[in-house]
């Protein structure tokens, strides 16, 4: 009898380690899913935020780009909005939101638009449409379509129809047209 009480008592003692055991994977898969969760929901609202925040940034160069387009300066279309403190605002809010590869893009879309407003016989005249274009790639990119397999040419022309352009004028295109598919 004492034996069997043992026994009992032995396997009451394993089955409450066992349990404890479950219960505390359990757990950790319930917190693991809770953190997902939580991960997901502000993975949503960081894009709620970037789409307007991404929408006013391209607004001076999408300005310019029309301008380019209606054959006037382009730079005092740009400069005009890019001085504004709105304008400032809305860089320091993209810097705190945005990826690292396209906060790095931007600043490169930049650099060379201010060196060709300052020198413009130093800028390939091809190479603002082209950072502009890798811009907008990765803009679509951080905004949920990673594996896009659009090019940075396609996001230009994707805008040009609605400026008049029946296709890529040659001042914007980056690849001789024999190479761009179409």
């Amino acid at each position: 009898m004492d034996k069997l009480i043992e026994l009992i008592s032995g396997g009451t003692v394993l089955a409450a380690i066992i349990g404890g055991v479950i219960l505390l994977i359990q757990q950790r898969q319930i917190t693991k899913l809770q953190l997902e969760l939580q991960k997901g929901e502000a993975r949503q609202k960081l894009l709620e935020l970037r789409r307007p925040l991404y929408r006013e940034l391209l607004e001076p160069w999408t300005v310019g780009l029309t301008a380019a387009m209606n054959s006037e300066d382009p730079t005092r279309a740009i400069t005009d909005q890019v001085d504004s403190p709105e304008y400032l605002a809305t860089l320091f809010e993209f810097a705190a939101t945005a990826s690292d590869d396209l906060v790095r893009s931007y600043n490169e879309m930049a650099m060379a638009g201010w060196v060709a407003s300052k020198v413009p016989q130093a800028v390939d005249p091809k190479k603002i449409p082209e950072k502009l274009g890798q811009f907008l790639l990765l803009v679509r990119k951080d905004l949920g379509l990673p594996d896009t397999e659009l090019g940075h040419e396609d996001m230009l022309r994707v805008r040009l129809p609605y400026m008049g352009a029946p296709d890529l004028p040659d001042v914007f295109r980056t690849t001789p047209p024999a190479e761009v598919e179409r």
